[in-house]
């Protein structure tokens, strides 16, 4: 998740001075209805680039901080609050992955995301056992239960459900009957990445038909993989490897922002106990060795470290010992170990020091063998040597210095008292109190989000003769409420992704910009090719944004953006085609290409159109559309 996060606000970084800060285009509508609902963003409040920069900065170190498990409750919140904000702030730059990730965020708030493999429960763990010895350290820790309740991931399930069941439920188009809509997915050039092009090359007919069917069947199938009340184990097993096998394809294949790799994140909470213990038995072949560690346990901070890695030893591959160690052990083991740690395979009788054996040590540890041999480098070896020397050598010193004794690590004295008792007592109210209300506030997201499915997809109506209407037939205020309860934070329930057909007309703009000093360039596209058929490697700047941008820009609501558009790009230096010339003049126009029908041997008609405000429209209808624009001499 915490990778998903940084992704999705660093992706936008570079675009903050085209559509978020006052600098940028001005896409604030400066209109306001009391029945529109209100999406909550902070960013309404901050115009300048530079405290748009800071704030965005600030969300990416909370989705670090994420990432890490760190304060994890804390740095959740922060992210969510930041990528609300982001999300909300421009409505017309969103897709349906953008609203799937904004319902993610917000169920996943109420999980315990950092009860393990994170920084705090590696802190709970130290601060809860505290081992004194190497007996300690080999000791078995205490068994710690891994459920937890909570209707939040009842309402996660529910709206991995949604998600799947609605957009099979709005795939009502033809193409989705005579299965074609695959087909019709790899024609979209504005979308298609490398790899989807190449796998568009090999179609054929029959992969089309399977293809677009399977998708149907497997999106129907949802609910019954997911909430199966027999054999739960196998059928959530399932359901991950062909939803996450299903988005994978889709991600490689077709550019449609995060969607795919939030749905695969989210996939992640399907697996149960039994899986990761699978998956964990698999990993545990790729490291078999089993060492014997020997290290001062006279240091505190050499004991500190030990602990430590005990715990990022999931497989219990080391055994921990000091110089009162009895057991097979290298040659004269007590004088290396008072400058050294050792590290000792008792099969092959051989023994590493330094920082070979720390190197052994990260190698062991799950993943570690994609860092193990960077300190093994020729040439830096020698420098980790040194770094390695420099810390054993003030190892007492650091021990003072980080708090841990120097020599020896003294029992723990403290004993209980009533003022521990009282708190320990107000700490359980606590979190029995914010339990119930955190289930409530799920409750009431989870009923919102259910009543806007049944009220907000149009395939109800066609699939089966009469639209739902959710609370709204029951009570108007109480369905208005529970709306604008989860469309506040951007949970939109209408899932209507290529439904109920896969779009066959591409649009996109393209900026003929004349210079001052004579020259011109083309934005937007690198390839005169592109007026005789589109070809996805034609289109410059093709992400998400720019793509939603100019889609939606020929829309009645959004002609009045196109004014601004043009006097942004008179005046903006975001273009490296600019190079330091000064725009006189931009013309702007609509490409457009319908996709071919299968089979198709003729290649589609471009059509391209001068794109002007709505007030400047009227003045020139008698322009019509030509096959083919002005001849445009490329980047000059």
């Amino acid at each position: 998740m915490g990778i998903i996060c940084f992704w999705d606000v660093w992706r936008r970084y570079h675009l903050i001075d085209v559509f978020y800060s006052s600098s940028g285009i001005n896409l604030s509508s400066g209109t306001s209805f009391t029945y529109v609902p209100q999406y909550f963003s902070l960013l309404h409040s901050f115009r300048s680039s530079g405290v748009m920069t800071i704030f965005f900065i600030i969300t990416m170190i909370a989705t670090l901080s994420l990432l890490i498990g760190y304060r994890t409750k804390l740095s959740h919140f922060i992210t969510l609050v930041g990528i609300l904000s982001i999300h909300n702030y421009r409505i017309i730059l969103e897709n349906g992955g953008d609203m799937a990730f904004n319902a993610f965020l917000v169920w996943s708030f109420f999980l315990p995301l950092g009860k393990s493999l994170s920084i705090d429960s590696l802190k709970n763990s130290l601060k809860s056992n505290k081992e004194k010895s190497p007996d300690d350290l080999n000791a078995s820790p205490p068994k710690l239960s891994t459920n937890y309740f909570h209707l939040a991931y009842f309402a996660f399930l529910i709206q991995l459900c949604m998600i799947y069941t609605f957009n099979f439920i709005n795939k009502t188009g033809a193409m989705w009957q005579d299965g074609t809509a695959v087909f019709h997915m790899y024609q979209l050039d504005t979308f298609i990445t490398s790899f989807g092009h190449w796998f568009a090359s090999i179609f054929n007919p029959i992969i089309n038909y399977i293809l677009t069917n399977v998708t149907l069947i497997i999106e129907s199938a949802s609910i019954l993989l997911i909430f199966f009340p027999l054999f739960n184990k196998w059928t959530r097993g399932m359901a991950f490897v062909i939803f996450f096998s299903f988005h994978l394809m889709i991600g490689i294949s077709v550019s449609i922002g995060l969607f795919s790799w939030t749905m695969m994140t989210a996939l992640i909470l399907l697996l149960q106990g039994s899986h990761i213990e699978f998956l964990k038995s698999l990993l545990s072949r790729f490291r078999q060795k089993e060492y014997v560690v020997f290290y001062d346990r006279d240091c505190g901070f050499c004991h500190f470290t030990s602990r430590v890695l005990k715990r990022l030893d999931i497989f219990n591959r080391f055994t921990w010992a000091d110089s009162t160690y009895s057991g097979k052990a290298p040659e004269d083991y007590q004088q290396i170990l008072e400058n050294s740690i050792i590290v000792f395979d008792p099969i092959l009788n051989q023994f590493w020091t330094r920082h070979i054996a720390f190197s052994k040590i990260v190698s062991s540890l799950p993943f570690g063998f994609l860092f193990g041999w960077i300190l093994r480098i020729p040439g830096f070896e020698k420098i980790f040597g040194w770094f390695y020397d420099l810390i054993s050598q003030n190892r007492s010193k650091i021990s003072l210095l980080t708090g841990f004794p120097a020599c020896g690590v003294p029992k723990s004295s403290v004993q209980g008292n009533s003022l521990e008792i009282h708190n320990s007592m107000l700490q359980r109210f606590r979190v029995k109190s914010l339990f119930a209300v955190s289930n409530l506030i799920a409750g009431v997201f989870l009923v919102g989000i259910i009543n806007n499915s049944l009220t907000a997809n149009d395939g109800i109506k066609e699939r089966f003769g009469k639209k739902a209407m959710g609370i709204k037939a029951y009570s108007h205020d109480l369905s208005y409420a529970l709306k604008q309860t989860i469309l506040y934070p951007r949970m939109s329930q209408k899932w209507n992704m290529f439904s109920p057909t896969v779009m066959r007309t591409e649009r996109w703009v393209v900026a003929d910009v004349t210079f001052t000093d004579g020259t011109d360039t083309t934005l937007f596209v690198n390839n005169n090719d592109v007026y005789e058929k589109f070809h996805y490697s034609h289109f410059d700047y093709r992400d998400q944004f720019w793509r939603k941008f100019f889609g939606r820009l020929h829309k009645k609501s959004n002609k009045k953006y196109i004014g601004e558009f043009k006097r942004w790009l008179k005046r903006t230096t975001f273009f490296p085609e600019y190079r330091g010339r000064r725009p006189a003049e931009v013309t702007l126009w609509q490409i457009s290409e319908r996709s071919p029908n299968i089979g198709a041997k003729k290649n589609p008609k471009v059509y391209k159109r001068v794109l002007e405000s709505a007030s400047n429209e009227s003045k020139n209808r008698k322009r019509t559309n030509s096959k083919y624009p002005k001849n445009v001499s490329g980047k000059k």
